[in-house]
């Protein structure tokens, strides 16, 4: 804040001008994300934490290609014994086969939400027509994909913890990997940021995850205002989506595009379900 950000608008000399300072400070952050250490990752992290300021969007951008990098740096291809259990359907053999699995009964559960002879779309709404509060539907929909996970020894955690006392909505842990999922309904104040300020740059710190996640978000379409359920309106004068799928696609624009191979999106229509 003592040196704001500034470029230089027309040739200048000595080596104290405003868009000195700011060039001097701008290489120090870089070095810094290059760095790829976890002494390096956290000191980044306490940057973004800090309050706006002129510096905040390059220390957000630059973090995120220092957590691509440490990413990056820890793959490690998949092993023949490894996959051979993955080939046979057995549990998962690292974070990528687990966050396969979660995805795929994902995937199935959306499916069945289309239209099932339950319908069992309807349990995430009351008898008048209005959606459940949000708890409650993230908690009907980890019943459905739980018992599916179990097959193949994954444990599904609620209310996870996380690094500085956060919590996530819900984990899925197997041995030594742990996926966070980060469940908003339309409505929450978050839904069109949380992927990128609340699940990668909070959550994904946790070593187990290596830095993957799911980001869900519950569709209900469109909602009279004076139900409180009514779609949060998006940021940055972007036209309303009219569909989950729509929705789907302006909320992966929405993450760094370094990250987006990592943060998984899902959003589950639920619209069919209202009496």
């Amino acid at each position: 804040r003592q040196w704001p950000y500034s470029v230089m608008v027309c040739s200048s000399e000595g080596t104290e001008n405003p868009h000195d300072a700011t060039d001097f400070l701008k290489a120090l952050i870089g070095h810094l994300a290059d760095d790829t250490s976890a002494e390096a990752c956290s000191a980044m992290e306490h940057l973004i934490s800090e309050d706006n300021d002129s510096y905040s969007d390059l220390v957000r951008h630059m973090a995120a290609e220092q957590r691509q990098k440490r990413t990056e740096q820890s793959f490690a291809p998949t092993s023949p014994t490894n996959l051979r259990a993955l080939l046979s359907d057995g549990s998962p053999s690292n974070i990528d086969d687990l966050r396969s699995l979660v995805l795929e009964e994902l995937d199935v559960a959306k499916r069945k939400l289309t239209g099932d002879d339950l319908d069992q779309v309807r349990d995430f709404w009351s008898d008048e027509g209005k959606p459940y509060i949000e708890p409650r539907c993230r908690n009907r929909l980890a019943a459905m994909i739980e018992p599916q996970l179990e097959r193949y020894d994954i444990q599904r955690i609620p209310e996870a913890a996380m690094p500085k006392g956060k919590k996530a909505d819900l984990a899925f842990a197997h041995l030594r990997w742990q996926l966070p999922m980060e469940i908003k309904c339309q409505w929450h104040q978050e839904v069109w940021d949380a992927a990128a300020r609340q699940l990668d740059q909070r959550y994904l710190k946790e070593w187990r995850s290596e830095m993957r996640g799911v980001y869900c978000v519950l569709w209900f379409g469109d909602l009279p205002s004076g139900s409180g359920r009514r779609l949060k309106k998006p940021p940055d004068d972007i036209a309303p989506p009219t569909s989950a799928e729509d929705m789907r696609r302006i909320l992966i624009e929405r993450i760094p595009a370094s990250r987006r191979p990592f943060i998984d999106v899902v959003v589950f229509d639920l619209a069919a379900g209202k009496a």
